[in-house]
């Protein structure tokens, strides 16, 4: 059985707010960041939960299955989380 729970899952605007830091930088380190985040802009799996998880239903079908976690010591904002 094989468990894998690392999937990374971002903000539309995060490359953006990410490129802030950058903005005079033009080192070779701070391209390859700026290449990657502009395939993470143009890259719905990277910000979209929708596509995500059809992409992996599609690509396992049967095999994929949702879990979450909520703040337990704050049941109010638990609740919030699941409505």
């Amino acid at each position: 059985m094989k468990l894998d729970v690392h999937a990374n899952l971002y903000l539309k605007s995060f490359p953006d707010d990410v490129r802030r830091f950058y903005e005079n930088d033009t080192s070779a380190a701070v391209r390859g960041v700026t290449r990657v985040l502009q395939w993470a802009t143009n890259e719905p799996k990277m910000w979209s939960e929708k596509q995500r998880l059809s992409d992996m239903e599609r690509k396992h079908p049967g095999r994929f299955h949702v879990f979450a976690s909520v703040p337990l010591l704050y049941p109010d904002e638990a609740v919030q989380e699941l409505d």
